[in-house]
């Protein structure tokens, strides 16, 4: 098979075209070009597959620099960088040989994702074979998005996802620029590929993250309901993460939780512009059926008291709460480190994770007091998170502590 690196130059064809009487597959996804045009196009391709029964594809998104374009390419499926390693795409260039487009595919759906997926790289198009035609439309009738590449010579070329057709041999499909349809005439002069992604079996348990998706505005220090949809009826239990860092690590919100639909999350109190939140979904067993995330960016906005202050001591100060969490009474020992000679008051408030004052105390410099997880009315709080601020002059330190019931 001939060696060429594809580089692409979108050149689109009739792009307002509607055409009547058309064949479409619908629900392709669109992905903006990163790493290169071939991981860009198939990771659309896998991006169709992962939501019907191949939901261990995509697992999470997140923004990356790329380095052709100059610029921060925003909600990349991690499957884009697989298969840009495993085609060998020059990311710099965002060249890739087409004899590394089918084996790359199946590599990564097969052996890293653990599928069994077969690609095909057709033979070179062009006018003694009306321009693989056949290949497209068989490709398109059996519910299949394909990768269509058109070179001309040494210029520019085009590719896409393929998804439709119409009877007078136009194309319609993604290019890795622009989210719109465009419309391929299949005729033009040059060399034509197309290259079949095609699943074998099938899987109906799927996981689908549906809270939050993004745009949301979290606060810090209050719950968050993360809801997901799910199908099939072998999901035993959830994986759920979160990352404040552009996935390059994930923190757990928890390791293992009933598939119920819904877990209360207890934001962190933090700022951050871009959260990203993982969901795994297993059987059993533990074995890793499906996974998905956030496909855009989630702000947490910081309020109430911030957990950065959790056990510290400032000067002339010090606090210990034990036990926490506890479900009765907590024993509060607070002092001032030169209280012999500094016999100063001490204010201690105890305040909800939205920042809110629920108890007020007065105390000595040196003192141990129990809480019974009442407020200044007398009355049993909600179990949740609380804070206990121990504030002298302008010195003050603040201690979590969790209430259960």
């Amino acid at each position: 098979m001939a060696l060429f690196l594809i580089f692409t130059l979108f050149l689109p064809f009739d792009s307002q075209r509607n055409p009547q009487d058309t064949i479409m597959i619908d629900s392709v996804p669109f992905y903006y070009y990163s790493y290169g045009s071939m991981p860009t196009i198939s990771a659309m391709l896998f991006g169709y597959w992962d939501s019907r029964g191949y939901g261990r594809l995509i697992d999470y998104y997140y923004d990356r620099y790329d380095i052709m374009l100059d610029s921060i390419i925003e909600d990349v499926p991690n499957v884009q960088q697989e298969l840009a390693i495993a085609m060998g795409t020059d990311t710099t260039t965002g060249g890739t040989y087409i004899s590394n487009i089918a084996p790359g595919q199946v590599t990564v759906a097969n052996t890293i994702n653990g599928y069994n997926f077969s690609s095909e790289c057709s033979p070179q198009g062009g006018p003694g074979n009306n321009y693989l035609w056949p290949w497209i439309t068989n490709e398109i009738d059996a519910g299949r998005p394909c990768l269509w590449l058109n070179i001309n010579g040494s210029g520019p070329c085009l590719s896409g996802t393929a998804f439709g057709y119409t009877q007078d041999s136009l194309i319609a499909g993604h290019s890795p620029f622009d989210s719109l349809v465009y419309w391929f005439y299949a005729p033009l002069s040059g060399n034509v590929w197309v290259i079949t992604l095609v699943p074998n079996g099938y899987d109906s348990n799927n996981i689908f993250l549906t809270s939050p998706v993004g745009g949301e505005h979290l606060q810090g220090n209050e719950i968050w309901h993360i809801t997901w949809e799910y199908t099939g009826d072998g999901i035993d239990h959830i994986g759920l993460y979160y990352s404040l860092n552009n996935c390059q690590t994930w923190d757990t919100i928890a390791a293992s939780t009933p598939n119920t639909g819904n877990y209360p999350w207890l934001v962190p109190n933090t700022s951050c512009d871009s959260l990203r939140v993982r969901i795994d979904a297993y059987d059993a067993s533990d074995t890793l059926l499906a996974a998905d995330g956030n496909r855009h960016k989630v702000i947490i906005e910081q309020t109430g008291i911030s957990e950065t202050f959790v056990l510290r001591s400032f000067n002339k100060l010090s606090l210990e709460c034990r036990p926490s969490p506890f479900s009765e009474k907590i024993t509060i020992r607070c002092q001032t480190v030169d209280a012999l000679t500094e016999p100063l008051p001490i204010q201690l408030d105890i305040y909800t994770a939205c920042g809110y004052i629920v108890k007020n105390l007065t105390i000595k410099t040196f003192n141990q007091i129990s809480w019974d997880a009442t407020n200044n009315r007398g009355n049993t709080l909600p179990a949740g998170v609380y804070f206990i601020r121990l504030k002298c002059g302008d010195s003050s330190v603040t201690e979590r502590i969790v209430y259960i019931k």
